[in-house]
């Protein structure tokens, strides 16, 4: 019986799965990832819509975002890195002829709100309450045999 459960989990589990010819970006979705770290993810903000779409495709349990400057200057920016974390907030993407005008989304008070309860909850600043942590230097001559030498001097 066990080994008929493991085939009948092995098959449902499978079907879930959809052809790799169905997906988009199948190098990126048919991995399911524990956690994704974007570094420095304020600048994907700049970056080609197909490029930050693509970045959604990435599959985690866990979404972690690292920035010494989050975009809190603008409800779009705040939207965009709330959609990179898989946060919906409410608000209406306006295609114009030109592209897609996001500066509606600042006048939008709803919309603003909801930016702003965003970035209340989900961005934080660590900042070390420690006292002076004093710099000391020790030095350490390490000598190298002459096979670690010829290791070194041949890159």
């Amino acid at each position: 019986k066990k080994r008929r459960r493991v085939k009948d989990a092995a098959a449902a589990s499978s079907s879930c799965i959809p052809p790799a010819s169905s997906l988009l970006f199948p190098a990126l979705e048919m991995f399911y990832w524990r956690r994704i770290v974007f570094d420095e993810f304020h600048e994907l903000e700049k970056e080609a819509a197909s490029q930050q779409y693509s970045l959604q495709q990435f599959r985690a349990h866990y979404r972690w975002g690292l920035t010494g400057t989050p975009p809190v200057g603008s409800t779009a920016g705040l939207i965009f890195m709330a959609s990179l974390f898989r946060v919906d907030l409410p608000g209406r993407i306006v295609t114009t002829p030109n592209g897609t005008d996001l500066s509606k989304w600042d006048q939008d008070p709803i919309v603003s709100e909801a930016a702003d309860q965003f970035a209340s909850r989900f961005i934080r600043q660590n900042t070390a309450l420690l006292p002076h942590i004093a710099l000391k230097e020790h030095v350490v001559i390490v000598r190298h045999t002459a096979a670690e030498r010829a290791l070194y001097l041949d890159q």
